[in-house]
């Protein structure tokens, strides 16, 4: 069960931002296919891969599939203030600037991860 928990542990990015490290480190040593540790690693990149694999598409499906999460991170902004609390500056569709969020985004996230 540790290795399903940790799969979808690992769509979570603050998780994945975590072990990113690890990873490094296991691409610069090399990966043992007997060590577990390995294993999981390799699990945990797989499963965040496959989340961000939008990100490595063309540019018209990764645009759609921004512009959809964009729209559920405004909507939730909105819900947010609605509930009088400040949402994130990314949930914000008053101050989110989305071309500089997702170059940061591409640059900080889905490009480390698939290094």
């Amino acid at each position: 069960m540790d290795h399903v928990r940790d799969a979808i542990l690992a769509t979570d990015l603050a998780h994945h931002l975590k072990i990113l490290p690890k990873l490094k480190q296991l691409a610069s040593e090399g990966y043992q296919p007997s060590n577990p540790v390995h294993h999981n690693l390799l699990v945990c990149l797989l499963m965040t891969s496959a989340d961000l694999s939008d990100q490595s598409k063309d540019w018209s499906n990764a645009k759609i599939v921004s512009e959809l999460l964009y729209q559920e991170f405004f909507r939730q902004g909105d819900l947010e203030k609605a509930l009088g609390t400040t949402p994130a500056p990314f949930m914000d569709r008053e101050r989110a600037c989305i071309p500089e969020l997702q170059i940061s985004f591409l640059d900080s996230i889905a490009i480390p991860c698939f290094e």
